[in-house]
């Protein structure tokens, strides 16, 4: 009695399926990836449009664990932060980024941008030793959750703010704006 109305609804809501998956796939309009309203921003342009000036970061050094002197993140409750900088002390052109996430495929600075007005945007990108031509949903990563640090150097004609913005490359998080802490000792 009831099969028959179940089976068409779920033909239905799988026919539904279909037509919102291919309607996510067009060029234009309508939020897919010709809309301006969606685009993630290259490395070289920041959401109002070009940098003044741009280019890769160097990462130094990157070890699964807190830098030294840190031994637990800080809490913003108001953040959505899945970034955290600290400024080195000893040299103004380094910047220590902690983020956490798996061990195998951790996110780290890629590239910045800065503007006329000195502020600057960081673009991370996940990562994973062996994998670099795999498309982000077929990477195979580990589900554990651990701090990966990455001390990054920046050009030395950059003044460091007190705050940068950081994105990920592929859109995965949303951007945002953290506060650039100092390193503690240790």
């Amino acid at each position: 009695m009831f099969a028959k109305p179940v089976a068409g609804l779920i033909g239905a809501l799988f026919g539904v399926a279909i037509l919102a998956g291919c309607a996510g796939t067009s060029d234009v309009g309508a939020g897919g990836e010709g809309d301006p309203s969606t685009s993630t921003p290259s490395p070289n342009e920041s959401a109002s449009g070009e940098f003044a000036s741009s280019g890769p970061l160097t990462v130094v050094e990157s070890y699964r664990d807190f830098p030294s002197g840190v031994e637990s993140l800080p809490e913003d409750p108001e953040a959505a932060t899945w970034v955290w900088a600290f400024a080195d002390l000893d040299d103004a052109t380094v910047i220590h980024f902690v983020t956490q996430g798996s061990s195998s495929c951790p996110m780290v600075p890629l590239s910045y941008g800065a503007t006329d007005t000195g502020e600057i945007t960081v673009v991370f990108e996940i990562t994973s030793e062996g994998q670099e031509e795999t498309p982000p949903e077929e990477l195979a990563c580990t589900m554990d959750f651990v701090p990966t640090a990455s001390v990054t150097r920046f050009p030395e004609e950059l003044t460091i703010p007190d705050q940068l913005t950081v994105r990920d490359a592929r859109g995965l998080f949303e951007a945002t704006t953290v506060m650039v802490e100092p390193l503690p000792a240790g």
